[in-house]
């Protein structure tokens, strides 16, 4: 199945309302029995589309990216808020087993919402935020910003085009910082011609999903939830790029660590974008993960 036949799988799209009336993206992809969510619908959806031949995929956007609800106050963000609107689209749904699959600081909320509410049989990480911070392994990482690509940001500086002419902009951007999210420079630029980066929507330029990524670590500038999965019920498995620049893979295996029924799949040459760069291990291991 090509990339373009997966998409147009889709059975519906439209809105939910959270219960302070931010409205969430969502679409449907598949029909199977098996149902699993997926935070940060226009990002993932490209990739992991093809998982709906044998199940029933939710993607939906969470409050202040992609197409959900732009959010102008940083007073409603913040995981737990996410956590909770991760309960409201499987409420919404009417699904009793579910299954979850987060990327990155998603893959945290994914664990973190099986911990706080029943009904999630499985939980899939991809490249997820490690479980504790500060952490020694944080410490001894060198920061992602040592991969941006210097000279295109010095550039992308004297252009001056924010706002003259945003969606220009924000491939530049993208075209500068891909490479701290990828194992090679060579994957940035496959990456940055074959992905939807979403420069179109106004919720998805820098300086927009930024300040919703700041507004969401406010309230958490330092935590530790290994107390709180200790008694997960749900399976984990954590898949992580072993060139991961973002989410260190110490990270990874101190989530399996945590719980009681955790699994680590390592891809190696790959980065935080692993289902990306990685599509056919990283999803054959999702697929197989998630079939009864």
């Amino acid at each position: 199945m090509t990339r373009e036949s997966a998409i147009e799988r889709k059975h519906a799209s439209g809105w939910i309302t959270t219960g302070d009336g931010v409205r969430l993206y969502y679409e449907v992809h598949g029909d199977g029995a098996e149902v699993a969510i997926i935070p940060l619908a226009f990002f993932m959806r490209q990739g992991l589309t093809v998982l709906a031949a044998r199940r029933r995929l939710i993607f939906y956007d969470i409050r202040g990216r992609g197409w959900s609800d732009p959010v102008a106050s940083p007073d409603v963000l913040g995981l737990d808020r996410d956590v909770e609107d991760l309960e409201t689209v499987r409420a919404h749904f009417g699904i009793g087993q579910v299954a979850t699959i987060g990327f990155s600081y998603l893959g945290a909320v994914a664990a973190l919402h099986a911990a706080r509410f029943s009904g999630v049989s499985r939980v899939v990480q991809l490249g997820s935020l490690p479980p504790r911070r500060p952490a020694p392994y944080l410490a001894a990482m060198e920061p992602s910003e040592a991969y941006v690509d210097a000279s295109q940001v010095q550039q992308l500086e004297a252009l001056d085009i924010e706002e003259s002419d945003p969606v220009r902009h924000c491939r530049l951007w993208w075209a500068a910082h891909l490479p701290a999210y990828t194992a090679t420079r060579e994957a940035a630029g496959r990456l940055l011609r074959d992905l939807y980066l979403g420069c179109d929507l106004v919720n998805e330029q820098p300086a927009a999903f930024l300040r919703t990524i700041a507004g969401v670590f406010a309230e958490y500038p330092e935590w530790d939830w290994r107390a709180e999965v200790k008694n997960l019920s749900a399976s984990l498995l954590v898949l992580h790029g072993e060139q991961d620049h973002v989410a260190p893979l110490a990270g990874g295996v101190e989530w399996v660590e945590s719980v009681p029924n955790g699994r680590i799949v390592t891809v190696p040459n790959t980065g935080h974008l692993l289902w990306a760069e990685r599509p056919r291990p990283v999803l054959s291991r999702i697929d197989e993960f998630l079939s009864p």
